[in-house]
């Protein structure tokens, strides 16, 4: 049984990439959280 993959939208969230213009390091894990700050 296989079904085909689907977009799903969790959420939105604000990156800030200003790391990235200055060439720090930038770690590219995100974690999701409820409002109440659950994973």
């Amino acid at each position: 049984f296989w079904e085909p993959v689907e977009e799903v939208l969790l959420g939105t969230a604000n990156v800030f990439l200003q790391s990235l213009a200055y060439s720090l390091d930038f770690a590219d894990e995100i974690c999701i959280v409820d409002y109440k700050i659950k994973r």
